[in-house]
């Protein structure tokens, strides 16, 4: 079975305050820190706020932009979860699945991050969309739980 190279995913937050540990978060009266929800897992993911960069779309033309937004709005849907995620630079909820143009696998809605706060992508991503060098989908690809590698991103993005 192909992994998906994973991309578009956050931390929670973008700093936190102290470590996690449940153990010391819930206090006496039985007061819960805000942080005793947070999920740990995220945290090896970067944070939205620092791939902020206009001027980095600024030097590919717009229509390079919106290729990149209608071919992400375009992927076929695969991995549902339940529940919907937040963008985590606003109040907007985005989605409960992933697309995936069988190379690549995204959150439905990464393109939020792009058009509504300019966030830039990995030029290696870029280059698949804009060359076409992903696989046919109609005939190599089915939609289920599809394992995903998130290293290419994670290593992109720090």
């Amino acid at each position: 079975m192909t992994t998906l190279k994973l991309i578009g995913y956050w931390r929670e937050k973008e700093a936190f305050t102290k470590p996690y540990n449940p153990s010391t978060m819930i206090q006496k009266g039985g007061i819960v820190d805000p942080d005793y929800w947070r999920d740990p897992s995220t945290d090896i993911y970067p944070w939205p706020g620092h791939l902020i960069d206009n001027t980095w779309w600024n030097i590919h033309p717009n229509e390079t932009k919106e290729k990149v937004i209608a071919y992400l709005e375009n992927g076929i849907p695969c991995n549902y979860y339940r529940g919907f995620s937040g963008c985590r630079l606003c109040e907007e909820t985005l989605s409960s699945f992933e697309r995936s143009d069988g190379v690549w696998c995204w959150p439905n809605k990464f393109e939020h991050y792009i058009r509504v706060h300019g966030i830039r992508i990995p030029e290696k991503f870029l280059e698949d969309i804009l060359l076409g060098r992903n696989i046919d989908l109609k005939e190599n690809f089915s939609c289920g739980s599809i394992p995903v590698d998130p290293s290419d991103w994670i290593t992109w993005s720090h």
